[in-house]
C-alpha cells in the first residue's frame, strides 16, 4: 500500500545519505593516500577533518546492509535495484580497504535472516531458494580457484591488504564476547555506572544496553531492557499483521536484524 511504499522510500533515502557519508570518506582519503589508501587502516571522516571512529564506520553501513536482501530479491524497480546495490558494493570494497569486520557480519546475518522469513516462514517459493544456493555454491567455487591458483595474480596482489591480514589472524572473532561476558560479571560491583567497568577493562564493552550500564547505572540500564522488550513485542506484532505485505515485512526484519547486529557489537 501507499504507506508501506513510502517508508520504503525513506528507508532507502536514509541509506543512501549513510552511503553517501562513506563515499565521500572514500575520496576524502584518496586526496590523503592517492591510490596507496588501500594499504592503509587509518581512514579518515570527511566532515571530523580526523580520524574516522570503527563505530562510525559500522553506523554507516547499517540501513543499507538491511536492505540488501530485499533488493537483490524483492525490489522490482530496475533502477532503484541495481543504483542502490551499486552504492553498496563500492562501499563494500572501501571497507575491506578500512579492514571492518563488522559490516561483512552484518551482511551474512542480514541475508540468513532474510532466507529463513522469506522461504521458512513467510513460505516463499523453494525453487528460488535452490536457485540461490547453486548461485552461490557456483561462486564459491570461482572464488576458491581464483584465489587457490592465484589466477591473473589476485592472491599474490591481495594477500597483505589490511583487511585481509586481520582476518587471517582473528577470523570473525572481534573478542566482543569476552569482553562482554567480563563486563557482566562486574556489574554488581558497580551499580552506578561512571564508566567504572570500561576504566577497569581498559576498553569499552561495545554493546548498547551494556554501555548504558557502564556509563548511567543500572535504572537507565533497566529502562533501556524495558524499552527494548517492548519494542520487539511490538515488532513482532507487526510481524503477524496480515495486512501488511511479507515482502515489505523482509525489508523491516533486514534493516531490525541490521540494527541490531550494530547495537550489540558498535553502538
Amino acid at each position: 500500500n501507499k504507506s508501506a511504499d513510502n517508508i520504503k522510500k525513506l528507508i532507502y533515502l536514509i541509506a543512501l545519505g549513510m552511503g553517501a557519508h562513506v563515499l565521500l570518506n572514500m575520496a576524502y582519503d584518496f586526496t590523503i593516500y592517492g591510490i596507496d589508501l588501500f594499504n592503509h587502516t587509518s581512514h579518515y571522516d570527511i566532515w571530523l577533518q580526523d580520524e574516522a571512529m570503527p563505530t562510525a564506520v559500522a553506523t554507516n553501513y547499517m540501513i543499507i546492509t538491511g536492505c540488501v536482501y530485499y533488493l537483490l530479491l524483492k525490489e522490482k524497480n530496475k533502477k532503484l535495484k541495481f543504483g542502490i546495490l551499486g552504492v553498496y558494493l563500492v562501499m563494500m570494497i572501501y571497507n575491506i580497504t578500512v579492514g571492518r569486520r563488522t559490516p561483512i557480519l552484518m551482511l551474512g546475518i542480514t541475508l540468513a535472516v532474510g532466507v529463513v522469513f522469506d522461504f521458512f516462514i513467510f513460505g516463499g517459493n523453494k525453487k528460488v531458494l535452490k536457485k540461490m544456493l547453486i548461485a552461490l555454491g557456483l561462486v564459491i567455487l570461482v572464488v576458491f580457484v581464483i584465489w587457490n591458483f592465484d589466477i591473473f595474480g589476485i592472491k599474490t596482489k591481495l594477500y597483505w591488504m589490511p583487511f585481509l591480514a586481520k582476518f587471517r589472524e582473528y577470523g570473525l572473532d572481534t573478542g566482543r564476547f569476552d569482553i562482554m561476558i567480563n563486563g557482566i560479571k562486574m556489574m554488581p560491583h558497580y551499580l552506578w555506572g561512571g564508566q567504572n567497568i570500561s576504566g577497569v577493562m581498559d576498553i569499552q564493552i561495545h554493546d548498547l544496553w551494556l554501555d548504558t550500564y557502564d556509563y548511567a547505572g543500572i535504572i537507565p540500564f533497566v529502562l533501556m531492557l524495558v524499552f527494548t522488550v517492548y519494542e520487539i513485542v511490538s515488532f513482532v506484532k507487526l510481524l503477524f499483521n496480515k495486512k501488511i505485505s511479507s515482502d515489505f515485512k523482509i525489508l523491516l526484519i533486514g534493516v531490525y536484524a541490521a540494527c541490531l547486529v550494530q547495537a550489540m557489537l558498535e553502538p
